[in-house]
């Protein structure tokens, strides 16, 4: 059944979203939007599926929704491949702009270097330097431990600059520099309740009484975190009943 197949697609694409946590920009907000798309495809499929049978033209196009699921689903796979080669190619990337900004003489054989006689390069160009380093939005705790390695921890004047999503991250950070953790503080509650009801129903403050436990057990999951907050009030603005 076609809207098995979708159903299928809905499921990995949400658990996608939730665990590759480095998609940002408008490839996120793309998988979501194909996401939502499906879900609605999903929706219209239990009723289509059935009719199939009777309905030449109707079965053709199941049999087309269909193959875009597969489609979709192959297409994700191989972004994957890709993006997991693109990180090794991001971690570099810090290495050269780091380079760049202490204004070290760049070695002829840079290119051909390893990661390892890169790290060595940058770590003896900071030594004994002053310098302020930021890595904003880190995404994943192995960036860290790559990259961290690299930093002087003596004889070195300098400053590093990390923020992050994660809490585990900035634990680490904190342990493996020496440094401060500073925790920007959740939504308050009421706060939090507004832009939900703002999300889900486009604009309105207002949010029925027969849905305010499902409300609360949301915003619970969401601990405060804003962005968490309009992606799943966004998510439930699509939906028309409390079983979806």
């Amino acid at each position: 059944m076609a809207e098995s197949a979708v159903s299928f697609l809905v499921e990995q694409l949400a658990a996608w979203i939730r665990s590759e946590s480095e998609l940002l920009g408008g490839i996120r907000e793309n998988a979501e939007r194909i996401r939502n798309e499906m879900g609605l495809m999903r929706a219209f499929l239990k009723v289509a599926d059935e009719k199939a049978e009777v309905d030449n033209l109707l079965k053709e196009w199941v049999k087309q929704v269909r193959e875009v699921a597969y489609d979709v689903e192959d297409g994700m796979d191989q972004f994957m491949l890709r993006f997991a080669a693109g990180l090794l190619y991001q971690t570099n990337r810090v290495f050269d702009k780091i380079l760049e900004e202490v204004k070290t003489e760049t070695p002829e054989n840079l290119e051909s270097m390893n990661r390892a006689e890169m790290k060595e390069f940058v770590h003896k160009s900071l030594k004994y330097k002053s310098y302020i380093i930021v890595l904003d939005d880190v995404w994943k705790l192995n960036f860290w431990e790559a990259i961290r390695i690299i930093f002087p921890r003596l004889g070195s004047h300098g400053c590093i600059m990390i923020t992050t999503r994660f809490h585990d991250i900035g634990r680490a950070a904190k342990v493996d520099t020496s440094g401060y953790l500073y925790e920007i503080q959740p939504l308050p509650m009421g706060v939090a309740k507004m832009l939900f009801y703002n999300m889900a129903f486009m604009g309105s403050s207002y949010f029925p009484n027969h849905l305010g436990e499902v409300a609360d057990t949301i915003l619970k999951i969401c601990d405060g975190l804003p962005l968490a907050i309009v992606v799943i009030g966004r998510l439930l603005a699509t939906k028309d009943n409390i079983e979806e």
